[in-house]
């Protein structure tokens, strides 16, 4: 048993340093698990599925837009406020659409990171969950306002930032 340990903290290490983070000792093994989880779904290397259109450098390298959709399945597997604000996805405001209490028209929010915490499970619900696990990272669409996830669910920047969490398109759609 011990030496299946060893291994486990051995590929553990590997992983992190092809992620290029620093192991902190402080990460629980959830955080870690996490970390593992991002690296096997979003591997270093993956290509833009160039099949529909050749791909426009709108946003910059392709690596950027891999690195931030890693970065959002770490966070999405850790399940936390915290993940999403200390992975730099979270930073100043981010849109949120959603419907309020029922209504049949969206409401749009400009909300604060301290407001992105008092409302994650409203805003991170299981179905937006359910979309970034399904998202194949070289399917990510891009254009000249971000990338998106599954079908608008998401917007980010591949600077790192979430710029929408459109709560109302999944909701409709289950």
């Amino acid at each position: 048993m011990p030496q299946r340990k060893l291994i486990v903290i051995v590929y553990f290490f590997m992983v992190c340093n092809a992620l290029g983070h620093n192991l902190d000792p402080s990460l629980s093994p959830k955080e870690k698990s996490c970390w593992i989880r991002a690296e096997a779904k979003v591997p270093t290397g993956v290509k833009p599925d160039l099949s529909r259109e050749k791909r426009a450098d709108y946003l910059g390298p392709w690596e950027n837009v891999i690195k931030t959709f890693r970065k959002i399945i770490y966070a999405n597997c850790c399940d936390t406020p915290e993940a999403w604000i200390n992975e730099g996805l979270i930073v100043n405001k981010v849109r949120w659409i959603h419907q309020n209490n029922g209504s049949k028209h969206a409401e749009r929010k400009e909300i604060s990171v301290e407001d992105f915490k008092l409302n994650y499970s409203r805003i991170i619900t299981p179905q937006i969950k359910k979309i970034i696990q399904r998202q194949e990272p070289k399917r990510i669409f891009e254009n000249s306002q971000g990338c998106m996830i599954g079908n608008g669910e998401v917007w980010f920047q591949p600077d790192g930032s979430i710029v929408t969490v459109n709560s109302t398109i999944s909701s409709s759609a289950s």
